[in-house]
């Protein structure tokens, strides 16, 4: 199970940090607020670097590569 995600560098996030993860979170937040740029680094981080999950979500949203840290405390 998750206990922490660190976000740094992707989407809007310069630095972003939720600790203590449950079994079940709520992610509540207006529009653009980046709902689904949490949601979106954690499958990044579960498909464990595969190169096609990354460009399906970039050309989805038509961006391009950028350098992007997510690290997980399990």
């Amino acid at each position: 199970m998750i206990e922490q995600l660190e976000i740094k560098n992707f989407r809007g996030f310069s630095e972003y940090k939720i600790e203590d993860i449950g079994q079940v979170n709520l992610l509540v937040g207006t529009n653009n607020s980046g709902k689904t740029s949490v949601l979106e680094a954690v499958h990044l981080l579960k498909s464990r670097g595969d190169a096609a999950v990354l460009f399906s979500l970039l050309s989805r949203r038509g961006e391009s590569i950028q350098k992007i840290y997510v690290k997980l405390i399990a």
